[in-house]
């Protein structure tokens, strides 16, 4: 009797044993089977992965990815390193030391002889000059391997907030010169990812660095789906295609929020979007002209109808969630009377004919079908043209426009990293000055701001430089965009940047 209650014990014991290792299998099967691919419907293709190249929010959505700069920003927005650390030696003279052991894509170790490249690129890139031409070019040294010491032409209160953006990422100077015009096939950063593949209009891929210095992403590969049109992408969401989809519309939110497996992440956003004029064709260099169409424009009623109520209309050419945004200055009221009045003092009684340029993305051609119909009220006849991405900016840049519908998104909370590049007139073109302006008020209020380093005298020169951009009107302000994206419920921590430029790398799957 007792052998048999041995045996029976021993018995339970080895099924119990094998139970545990059953167990053990089907965990292991379900770690294994753990979604590791990430899929994220984006609202239009990249337009280059060279960030000389590319200082657009969409192409910034995967360089973002591949590259890093030499300082970031924390929660709290202070500077913090990233690829090196600083010293201010004084109001002129930095030195950055770059961290050891980092690697770029193709093996290369990060050395200041990149840092050196990175800024003499930069300082020769018109996308890029507005955060490096600071630098006296003739001042870059590489004191050693890994030590870069330089000085700027004057004091700057922006240039190391500006060092965190994503236009201002670090590059490898062999892979850049060994590719040359085909370094945008090439991209090679240090991030977490890298570059894979990209069939334009179709798909980008970038997969995990398994050499990368900090800690490794949990996301195996991530790929980007241009989804140009706004409810596509709320149906591709819906239907599990992508796992994220940017820029979800107003009339999307609660049809998202009411499914059952997915869910709405939500931040305020630096960016905005605007009407601009090429201040320098006529009739937009009349600055009477210019005003009238701005009060032609029911730019709250816009907001509202594409946005939504929560979306709020801008006084100034950036986000009311950036440094020293000054809310009283107020937004040119909507006022078709008077601004019949100021055309005809403008000399055009009857008004004119002219040309909206709009990107195929339906917000910004609902945009110009909306601003069309509001100056045909005021006798102003515009015709619209819809282009691809790439084209519009093109278009843009060389100032083949009248009057055009954008976007802009800052990298970072300081205004000059807006209204530098965008209303300068040595950034026409290319720059980011878009409209073209040129007025030596605007140029002396803008570089003021960005060499006093007091709050409170860059506050007033702020407000002073927005007031005035007001009375010039090179922007018909809309709104401040408050960035909606829909989440798949599978996915666990998702950290939305103000930018528009989120770190996908860090996401990870329940």
């Amino acid at each position: 009797m007792k052998n048999r209650k041995i045996k029976a014990l021993a018995l339970l014991m080895a099924l119990a044993m094998v139970a545990a290792a059953f167990a053990a299998c089907n965990k292991g099967a379900e770690e294994d089977a753990k979604k590791d691919t990430l899929i994220v419907g984006i609202e239009s293709d990249p337009r280059s992965l060279d960030p000389a190249i590319s200082i657009d929010v969409h192409s910034a959505s995967v360089t973002g990815n591949i590259y890093e700069t030499l300082l970031t920003l924390d929660a709290n927005k202070n500077i913090i390193p990233k690829l090196a650390e600083y010293k201010q030696i004084d109001d002129i003279t930095y030195e950055f030391y770059v961290k050891k052991g980092v690697k770029f894509h193709n093996g290369e170790e990060l050395k200041a002889v990149d840092v050196v490249f990175t800024f003499q690129r930069g300082i020769e890139t018109p996308q890029l000059q507005y955060i490096f031409d600071q630098i006296d070019p003739s001042t870059i040294t590489e004191k050693d391997e890994y030590t870069v010491w330089l000085q700027l032409y004057q004091p700057s209160a922006s240039f190391l907030s500006n060092l965190t953006s994503t236009s201002a990422v670090v590059v490898n100077k062999k892979a850049v010169t060994e590719y040359g015009e085909d370094y945008p096939d090439h991209p090679t950063g240090t991030g977490p990812m890298k570059f894979v593949s990209w069939e334009k209009n179709v798909e980008c891929i970038v997969e995990r660095f398994e050499d990368y210095y900090g800690p490794k992403p949990e996301m195996k590969k991530i790929i980007f789906r241009p989804i140009v049109e706004l409810t596509s992408r709320t149906i591709e969401l819906e239907s599990g295609a992508v796992d994220m989809a940017l820029g979800i519309p107003a009339t999307d939110l609660k049809r998202v929020e009411d499914h059952a497996d997915l869910r709405i992440e939500s931040t305020i956003g630096y960016s905005m979007r605007y009407v601009g004029f090429n201040c320098s064709v006529a009739p937009f260099d009349n600055e009477l002209v210019r005003q009238a169409l701005s009060h032609a424009v029911d730019a709250e009623g816009i907001a509202q109808a594409l946005r939504g109520e929560a979306e709020k209309v801008t006084a100034a050419p950036y986000s009311h969630a950036m440094m020293y945004y000054d809310d009283s200055i107020g937004h040119i009221t909507y006022d078709p009377a008077l601004a019949r009045q100021l055309l005809a003092e403008a000399g055009y009684p009857d008004g004119f004919k002219t040309t909206i340029v709009a990107d195929e993305r339906k917000e910004r051609t609902d945009i110009a079908t909306i601003v069309q119909q509001q100056l045909a009220e005021i006798g102003v006849t515009a015709e619209i043209k819809v282009m691809e991405w790439g084209t519009f900016l093109d278009a843009t840049y060389a100032g083949n426009t009248e009057i055009y519908v954008m976007g802009w998104s800052a990298a970072t909370p300081d205004p000059d990293y807006v209204v530098y590049n965008v209303f300068h007139s040595s950034m026409q073109g290319e720059g980011g000055n878009m409209s073209f302006v040129n007025d030596p008020r605007v140029d002396d209020l803008i570089e003021r701001g960005r060499t006093s380093s007091d709050f409170n005298e860059r506050a007033a020169i702020y407000s002073e430089l927005q007031a005035l951009l007001k009375d010039l009107c090179p922007w018909i302000y809309l709104y401040a965009e408050n960035l909606y994206t829909g989440v798949s419920e599978k996915i666990d921590h998702v950290e939305l940047q103000p930018s528009g430029v989120h770190p996908y790398y860090a996401i990870t799957f329940k």
